[in-house]
């Protein structure tokens, strides 16, 4: 079900499922169309855990503003779990959702019982910021085209953007101009981030996953966040960036996990 969290300042959209007792947080990475507009995709992903917990899935802010950071995306959606009696949470934070995890269970310990991780960093690397400025520029000049053929590349398997690429360019002719505008401005938001040093005071235990492929942020982003939270990370041989989307046990070791 898509939802609408509101404050005066803000409005945020957000999917709920699943009967289970337990709570689960889902951040995800960056888009150019919300991810809440997906959400039958996004329940068959997540359908093992609508048993055992509410799911909710939180996107950025409706209007997201010039100079937004990863931190100010980190406390909407503290404020937005506070209204809604979401505690204790098993929370799972992938690409720039996993850097909003970091930023919560830094700040708001109380919201997070378990954290894992996929295909994030602790801080900015110049692999990342290559990209997210290459994107940004697409995103500037209005080519939607440009950028999702560079987005897909980056983030998938040459298999997989073979079979899906002629689907995934149907979606570039539908990105609006504010799309595009908002997602250059959730680009930008990557490039001064930053929380190694505070990374040593999270409690909550942590799963780390990332891929030895991942040409958005490198595999050694993967390890250095691991060795900062004091957990080994499992990093797959074969993937890229959107591991979450392409290795079949990806949801399985989630469920190990949080169970």
């Amino acid at each position: 079900m898509k939802l609408t969290f509101e404050t005066p300042e803000f409005k945020m959209n957000y999917l709920r499922f699943g009967s289970g007792a337990r709570q689960l947080v889902v951040l995800p990475g960056i888009s150019v169309a919300p991810v809440t507009d997906s959400a039958p995709f996004v329940e068959a992903a997540f359908a093992p855990f609508k048993q055992t917990h509410t799911v909710y899935l939180f996107d950025r802010r409706n209007d997201p503003p010039p100079g937004f950071t990863v931190e100010e995306m980190a406390e909407d959606t503290a404020g937005a779990m506070t209204a809604l009696g979401i505690a204790d949470a098993d929370i799972y934070g992938t690409s720039q959702g996993g850097m909003m995890a970091l930023v919560l269970a830094m700040r708001y310990p109380e919201l997070c019982g378990r954290l894992a991780l996929s295909s994030t960093m602790a801080r900015t690397n110049p692999t990342c910021r290559s990209v997210m400025e290459k994107w940004i520029s697409l995103s500037r000049a209005g080519d939607s085209r440009g950028l999702h053929v560079s987005f897909f590349e980056l983030l998938y398997t040459e298999d997989y953007c073979k079979k899906y690429m002629r689907a995934m360019l149907s979606v570039a002719d539908k990105a609006t101009p504010k799309q595009l505008s908002d997602f250059a401005v959730l680009c930008e938001a990557c490039l001064g981030f930053d929380c190694l040093d505070g990374i040593g005071s999270i409690a909550a235990p942590a799963l780390v996953l990332g891929a030895e492929e991942d040409r958005v942020l490198t595999a050694n982003a993967t390890r250095e966040l691991a060795r900062a939270l004091s957990c080994e990370p499992f990093v797959y041989p074969d993937y890229g960036h959107a591991v979450y989307d392409e290795a079949p046990d990806f949801i399985g070791r989630l469920r190990e996990f949080f169970s």
